[in-house]
């Protein structure tokens, strides 16, 4: 899943907790889907930071 369709789940999760018409127990498996993918985002985001300050440095002179 790219980091586009890890967003556009987490948006549809977040609607679809929000309205709380769904039985618990899916309530909290979306809850536990989402969470994941919230880890997911967070490293993909790390990971692109990383990248950025080494091509950062590069361009610098730094290795």
């Amino acid at each position: 899943m790219t980091f586009a369709e890890q967003l556009a789940r987490l948006e549809e999760i977040t609607a679809l907790l929000e309205e709380g018409t769904l039985p618990l127990e899916t309530l909290l498996e979306l809850y536990e889907e989402g969470m994941g993918l919230t880890e997911a985002c967070r490293e993909f985001l790390q990971n692109a930071e990383q990248r950025v300050a080494t091509i950062q440095a590069q361009r610098q002179g730094r290795p």
